[in-house]
């Protein structure tokens, strides 16, 4: 990759070693080309003066090498961006910069002007730099040679029925005065277009209470007989989170459990239910759900994510960010497609959650769904922050002996 995404690349090798992982990447980065302007670090996509581009004309390439920033000798300059060199250069001329990493890349290069012919880009430089060899002269002879080599290129857009129609609409597109028409990327489920009644599970833990299994039931419970039930498991979210020691051994375990539970205590209802894995539901459309995911994220800010958390808890991690922004495309996947009314229905710990949901269903354009919050019992057998939890709470694992105990012992 480029050297300007050094950063994030050994943000990625710190990662591998705070998560004990042995192998690393390996971080190959290459140099940036300068942007043709003074102070310019690199290209800028918002200025199409500052780069050579593939599909520019010959005297588009003309005209921004002319006007391109070409000191002989160091400048004081104020730069766009830093540390986007891998060597010493204080002239940081881009004319310079396009004859070294783009002529002389190639083997046996050299490079001809005026009658003059330098085999190496340190002859050329000390030249230029001496004042034996011109700006005007470098600038002719590079506008030369790289439309020599753009040329195939254009013939190639102008010759192919295909590449000149994709060149046609990419030239388009860049047209200031074009508006372009916008489209709403999801994940699209398999599910009926009727009213839809949502129930979203709890994240895993290691303990698989009781309480969870009661409450999952009695918010399945409140779907009408003309509305299609979903329970949606959020098996990745929870991986994200570090739920259940971030295993997918466990995650997944958790909600065999839960389900397990579930069609045990009412099978008739679990057979109306849907059964979403949030996982398995994203690999059926993996390019669309992590799309929706990226817009998500440039639609929402940090104070909203943080707005989002559950009354009491603290933004600590970028992966509470992600499992937020998930909880949007979860949303958007769910209610997408569907003109029919849904319900999300979830704890009330969600509440701060789905109301940010509703807000980019909104921004989205699509139906807000209604929501439902449960208002089920505490089932804690002792007094608030007294003993361990598994001591305190029904357990699906537990054995007889073991809810005999914990009974004789409630508060």
């Amino acid at each position: 990759l480029g050297v300007d995404q050094r950063k994030v690349n050994m943000l990625a090798r710190d990662y591998c070693d705070a998560a004990g992982r042995k192998l690393k990447p390996v971080i190959l980065s290459h140099h940036m080309l300068y942007g043709l302007k003074k102070g310019q670090a690199k290209m800028s996509k918002s200025d199409p003066d500052s780069a050579i581009f593939m599909e520019d004309a010959a005297e588009d390439v003309a005209r921004k090498i002319q006007n391109a920033f070409c000191p002989s000798e160091s400048e004081e300059i104020e730069s766009s961006a830093e540390g986007m060199s891998l060597i010493e250069d204080e002239l940081k001329n881009p004319c310079l910069d396009y004859i070294r990493y783009v002529l002389f890349s190639r083997e046996g290069f050299s490079f001809k002007t005026s009658g003059k012919v330098f085999d190496t880009f340190e002859d050329l430089k000390q030249a230029f730099v001496s004042g034996e060899l011109s700006e005007a002269e470098l600038k002719e002879s590079l506008t030369s040679e790289v439309n020599a080599l753009l040329e195939p290129v254009r013939k190639h857009f102008e010759e192919d029925a295909v590449a000149k129609e994709l060149l046609s609409k990419v030239t388009e597109w860049r047209r200031e005065t074009l508006t372009p028409t916008s489209s709403l990327v999801h994940l699209r489920l398999d599910l009926e277009a009727r009213p839809r009644f949502v129930v979203f599970a709890p994240l895993p833990s290691e303990l698989v209470r009781l309480a969870d299994v009661f409450e999952v039931l009695n918010q399945l419970r409140n779907a009408k007989e003309d509305q299609q039930i979903v329970l949606w498991l959020k098996d990745w979210s929870g991986r994200c989170l570090g739920c259940a020691g971030g295993s997918v051994d466990c995650v997944q375990s958790y909600y065999e459990l839960l389900l397990n539970g579930l069609r045990t205590i009412d099978p008739d209802l679990m057979s109306r239910v849907e059964v979403c894995w949030q996982g398995k539901a994203i690999l059926t459309g993996p390019s669309d759900y992590w799309t929706s995911v990226i817009n998500a994220g440039r639609q929402c800010s940090l104070e909203a994510i943080r707005g989002s958390l559950a009354e009491g808890e603290s933004l600590d991690g970028a992966s509470q960010v992600i499992a937020a922004i998930m909880h949007l495309a979860d949303a958007l996947a769910l209610v997408g497609g569907n003109e029919s009314q849904t319900t999300f229905s979830s704890s009330s710990d969600a509440k701060n959650l789905q109301e940010l949901a509703v807000q980019h269903l909104t921004r989205s354009g699509l139906q807000v769904p209604e929501l439902r919050y449960s208002e089920m019992p505490s089932l804690r057998l002792k007094a608030a922050n007294e003993g361990l939890e598994a001591d305190n709470q029904i357990l699906l694992t537990d054995k007889d002996m073991d809810v005999n105990r914990k009974v004789k012992k409630a508060f």
